[in-house]
């Protein structure tokens, strides 16, 4: 991470969120003005791997609070609504979860993300996830389309907020250069539209292609966030 051009980089941004940092707990991120926290992941063999840190500005110390939790799939910390101009804190959960065909693998990563997000979604309203979920869910719809409003569904997806997207300048159905779907991304789209979260690649100004994220080969790096933020983005 000492890379002149990687902390160039950095310093272009008050928070930053890294995964697979490969480090350990004798490990620490030394960067002028920034502060680190890590989740190290424990290592089945003696080369590091894996691995999450969140870093910010130090002059931001007083707005940043980690938040423990049982995973080290995913990273909380909460970043005060005083500092963001919100009406609400907001909760960031920067995931890393093995590939599927990695040593590491866990088969149920993202019910797992999912169970946290439900524990902290409880009293924040505002939740942000990101980073790298090894998930390829192609273009696949991450809401539930509502055709019929007089049937009965589950109080967590009966509003279709997709037909709002448009008031956010974002495409409701969105785009991805990568065409092909696995097991974690049809768990993730799912996760998706069961708690109306909804995915900003192939959405958003600056990414409505829905751009390789690996090797120009797959899209399985996102930015997930709840409909409150979309106003925000």
């Amino acid at each position: 991470m000492q890379y002149p051009e990687f902390i160039e980089l950095i310093k272009c941004y008050d928070f930053i969120c890294l995964t697979e940092t490969k480090t350990d707990d004798f490990d620490n991120v030394d960067i002028p003005g920034y502060t680190f926290k890590l989740k190290n992941r424990k290592t089945k063999s003696k080369v590091k791997s894996g691995g999450i840190a969140f870093g910010y500005k130090n002059e931001l110390e007083n707005y940043v609070q980690t938040i423990e939790s049982e995973s080290n799939l995913v990273f909380w910390v909460k970043i005060s609504a005083n500092y963001l101009k919100t009406e609400q804190d907001v909760m960031i959960g920067t995931v890393y979860i093995p590939p599927e065909n990695s040593t590491y693998k866990v088969p149920d990563s993202i019910n797992i993300i999912e169970q946290e997000f439900l524990k902290f979604s409880a009293n924040h309203e505002s939740i942000l996830l990101t980073g790298d979920f090894n998930s390829r869910t192609a273009a696949n719809l991450d809401f539930y389309e509502i055709t019929n409003t007089n049937h009965d569904t589950s109080d967590n997806f009966n509003i279709d907020f997709s037909n709002n997207l448009h008031k956010f300048h974002m495409l409701r159905i969105r785009n991805s250069c990568d065409k092909t779907k696995n097991h974690f991304g049809n768990l993730l789209f799912r996760m998706c539209r069961n708690n109306n979260l909804f995915i900003l690649n192939g959405r958003v100004d600056g990414d409505k292609e829905g751009l390789f994220t690996c090797r120009q080969s797959s899209v399985v790096d996102y930015f997930i966030c709840t409909y409150n933020l979309l106003s925000c983005v």
